[in-house]
């Protein structure tokens, strides 16, 4: 009979050994999807900025180049009617 005890405690002691280390992969694997889950956020918002950046210089260059072209022909014409041509 006190072999079958022993060996039951020992199934006891085992058993909780191999919980305990399930609980700690369950604990660590939901701290594991939480930074999965963040990451995957921050990669949506930084994704979705650069979208938004990409569009913009589009619209400075246009303004830009307006700018440089009317600057450009304003000195052409102030330099011709100066001269009075």
């Amino acid at each position: 009979m006190d072999v079958f005890l022993a060996r039951t405690e020992k199934l006891e002691r085992d058993t909780e050994l191999l919980f305990s280390k399930v609980n700690a992969f369950a604990v660590s694997q939901a701290c594991v999807d939480e930074k999965l889950s963040n990451i995957m956020s921050t990669l949506n918002e930084l994704k979705s900025g650069m979208s938004e950046l990409n569009r913009m210089p589009i619209k400075r260059w246009e303004t830009l180049i307006g700018a440089v072209i009317s600057a450009v022909v304003a000195l052409a014409m102030g330099f011709l009617f100066g001269r009075g041509i």
